[in-house]
C-alpha cells in the first residue's frame, strides 16, 4: 500500500535481481535491492510484471511452485510495495494447489473475481475444469 513517499516502478528483471543471488550479477543485485527493499520510496509492481516474474522463476530458473509462492509473497508483503497483493495471494493458492494451471490463468481468474466479473468466460477446458470462476464457452452451440 502506498505510504505517500515518492513512487517508482520496477520491471521484471529488477525483481529477479533483487530476489535472486546470481553469480556474475552481484552489482545488479545490489542496485536492485537498494531500489526494491530499501523502503526509501514506494515501489509499484504492475500486474504484468508479477506475471512475468512468476513465469521467469518457473520457466527460466526451474523453481517449484511453493518456492515461487514464497518469493512472490515476500515481495508483495513489503510495506512499501504497491501491487495487487490480495489478488496475487489468491492466484498463488490456485497456482500451487493446481499444478496444471498456469499462474497467468490463475491471476486472470482471481482478477475477475476481485472485480466481481462473473463468470470468466473461456475456451480453455483445463481452466474451466479447475477454477470455479471460469466457465467454458461451448463453441458448438
Amino acid at each position: 500500500m502506498s505510504t505517500g513517499r515518492d513512487l517508482v516502478a520496477v520491471d521484471t528483471n529488477v525483481l529477479l535481481r533483487a530476489t535472486l543471488n546470481e553469480a556474475g550479477l552481484e552489482a545488479q543485485s545490489t542496485k536492485a535491492r537498494q531500489i526494491v527493499a530499501s523502503g526509501r520510496w514506494d515501489v509499484l509492481v504492475a500486474d504484468v510484471t508479477m506475471v512475468e516474474f512468476v513465469h521467469a522463476l518457473e520457466a527460466h530458473y526451474g523453481f517449484d511452485r511453493p518456492l515461487i509462492a514464497d518469493l512472490v509473497l515476500g515481495v508483495v508483503r513489503l510495506d512499501h510495495v504497491v501491487a495487487a497483493g490480495s489478488i496475487i495471494a489468491a492466484a498463488l493458492t490456485h497456482y500451487v494447489g493446481k499444478p496444471k494451471l498456469s499462474f497467468d490463468d490463475c491471476f486472470i481468474a482471481e482478477h475477475a473475481r476481485a472485480h466481481r466479473a462473473q463468470p470468466l468466460w473461456t475456451f480453455d477446458r483445463k481452466l474451466a475444469r479447475q477454477h470455479d470462476q471460469a466457465v467454458l464457452i461451448d463453441a458448438a452451440a
